[in-house]
């Protein structure tokens, strides 16, 4: 039980910063194509949040603190920024939906944990498609702006971010 609060605390907290980066790019300048999307990310994910938070406050009677550390930088554009944002939203989601899957299947859990789990997975492999698809289309963008020393720190934050997030488990 303890893990799971855990576990789903981490999802909160990590929900609650992609709805807050992704509200602040919706309908703006060089995502108007995307913008579509994020009506339904947004939507779904404010769901995965509110059930999340449930969980915890049902079964744990808390929302376990969020680790520090892990997301600080100094990026000099905006195109820089966004491309963190959503890498790190695409890292969160992939490092979840992996124990989301493994949870849903292993029997060892009560029912409650894997339907949960099974749920969260359904949903995430939209969003980890759609959100693959767009780091990728803001990489290649960035590229062709970027000087060799800020796509170095563009690499050295996101290797910095993963170490963290697995290190936050």
């Amino acid at each position: 039980k303890h893990e799971s609060v855990n576990f789903y605390s981490l999802n909160v907290h990590g929900i609650r910063e992609l709805l807050v980066e992704v509200v602040n790019r919706i309908h703006t300048a060089g995502f108007e194509t995307p913008s579509e999307f994020f009506h339904h990310f947004i939507g779904e994910e404010n769901e995965h949040m509110w059930f999340f938070a449930e969980f915890c406050l049902r079964y744990g009677k808390k929302i376990y603190r969020q680790p520090s550390g892990g997301a600080e930088a100094a990026v000099p554009s905006d195109k820089i920024q966004s491309l963190l944002v959503f890498a790190r939203i695409l890292i969160f989601e992939e490092l979840v939906d992996h124990f989301n899957s493994a949870m849903a299947e292993d029997e060892r859990l009560h029912e409650t944990i894997r339907g949960i789990n099974r749920i969260h997975h359904q949903d995430e492999s939209r969003h980890i498609a759609f959100g693959r698809e767009l780091v990728n289309l803001l990489h290649q963008d960035l590229k062709q702006t970027a000087t060799e020393q800020e796509l170095d720190e563009v690499s050295t934050y996101l290797r910095r971010y993963m170490k963290h997030s697995f290190e936050s488990l």
